[in-house]
């Protein structure tokens, strides 16, 4: 298993997961969440801009997992310290390759 940085040829895998993903979510939370396919150019926008990555985990050459993460800065309140900080929008390990560790090597 390699953890790396998502490309964009990985786009497909990457879209199998979300869909994955949001089947889950969608059992777990139906009232609020439904099943769906993930925008190819919202995953083609996070693996481009600066502020944002998908760290994919692969096994064999294929895509098993991912964390998307986001680089934000806290809101302009007088009473914070303007910083930046990173938070994980969205993770998955595909179900055939779970309990297998990859969520604990990211």
């Amino acid at each position: 298993m390699e953890i790396k940085t998502a490309t964009l040829d990985e786009i497909p895998q990457i879209e199998r997961l979300y869909q994955e993903l949001f089947l889950e979510m969608s059992i777990l939370q139906p009232k609020y969440i439904k099943p769906a396919k993930q925008d190819a150019n919202f995953i083609r926008f996070t693996i481009i801009e600066d502020d944002s990555d998908i760290l994919i985990a692969t096994f064999e050459n294929e895509v098993v997992g991912f964390l998307l993460i986001k680089e934000t800065t806290t809101p302009p309140y007088t009473c914070l310290v303007e910083h930046k900080y990173a938070f994980i929008v969205d993770v998955i390990v595909g179900k055939h390759y779970q309990n297998k560790g990859i969520g604990s090597a990211y």
